[in-house]
């Protein structure tokens, strides 16, 4: 019995161990979650607050680029691309005076998601537009589309009877690139309309909204006082080392002085190493000969009352 009751005090003292353990280990994760958590907002927000940033350049206000911002996040929860990419587009005809409104992103939206690089695609066919307000459209630029996957050339010979290699003469003139644009507008919508709710189904379209999802939830997180708090606490720091920079001084010049201390001695030490010999044998030898068998001798001792009280306990 006595035996069984030292093993079931050994299992709880264990199990007290584990618990303990297991106590620290979730304090742990709930640490590193909530940095992580923290920094997912922090990273959030401050994309967001880039892109805010950019789209006032185009929009003139920062209030059209917020509303601008709202736009662009809801049109991409229903697209297999990213926040980054549908803006990007977005500023481009903007910067080039044409209005991205909610049909045209469609367009230009169900157009590249039927390739098989669907972000440069959506990269390619936007420049194609953006390009063409300036006057005139050529090869490069629908070779560039061709190359992605979308027949281009096909569609201006359906719609326009043009050959390739008609394609730079008539595309010279403002009126003969606006002529081509109407014609690949029409035959996008016309081969590509619903792209991308056909792509909507797949795994990487599913992951992207998810991120997306994620994403926007961590904006919303930042915009309820969480960004500004980081901001507020930035700025203190930053503004208590500007104001503490003789501080930093004294405090290199002081760890400066104490590494320089102790590679001095060091090197003392290693220039006068056959001096400290005898010391270092003496040191060795109080170690084996006294130190070392009372250590034995003390151990003895606590390992017997142990064993001696053992009963007892």
């Amino acid at each position: 019995d006595k035996q069984f009751g030292k093993v079931d005090k050994s299992i709880k003292k264990t199990s007290g161990s584990f618990g303990k353990l297991k106590g620290l280990l979730g304090g742990a994760l709930v640490v590193g979650g909530l940095a992580a958590f923290g920094k997912s907002v922090f990273n959030a927000s401050a994309k967001a607050e880039d892109l805010k940033i950019a789209l006032e350049t185009v929009t003139g206000s920062a209030q059209n680029a917020d509303d601008a911002f709202k736009f662009i996040r809801k049109f991409t929860e229903k697209t297999p691309f990213e926040v980054d990419q549908v803006a990007e587009a977005f500023m481009k005809l903007k910067a080039a005076g044409l209005e991205p409104t909610e049909e045209m992103m469609t367009m230009l939206g169900d157009t590249a998601a039927v390739s098989g690089d669907k972000v440069a695609a959506l990269g390619a066919v936007t420049n194609l537009f953006s390009r063409t307000v300036a006057g005139g459209m050529g090869v490069e630029e629908l070779d560039q589309l061709a190359d992605k996957g979308i027949a281009v050339y096909d569609i201006l010979s359906e719609k326009l009877g043009l050959a390739r290699v008609d394609v730079s003469s008539f595309g010279k003139t403002k009126e003969g690139a606006m002529e081509m644009q109407a014609a690949l507008k029409e035959g996008f919508k016309e081969r590509f309309g619903g792209g991308m709710e056909r792509a909507a189904g797949s795994l990487s379209t599913k992951v992207s909204t998810l991120s997306d999802t994620f994403e926007g939830l961590m904006i919303k997180v930042g915009e309820g006082g969480l960004s500004d708090a980081i901001k507020n606490v930035t700025s203190s720091f930053t503004t208590f080392l500007a104001k503490n920079e003789d501080l930093a001084l004294s405090l290199g010049e002081g760890l400066g002085k104490a590494l320089t201390f102790v590679m001095d001695g060091v090197m003392l030490l290693m220039e006068n190493l056959d001096k400290a010999a005898p010391i270092f044998e003496l040191i060795g030898s109080i170690w084996t000969n006294i130190l070392s068998p009372a250590l034995s001798i003390a151990f003895d001792i606590i390992v017997k009352l142990a064993e001696a009280l053992g009963p007892i306990v």
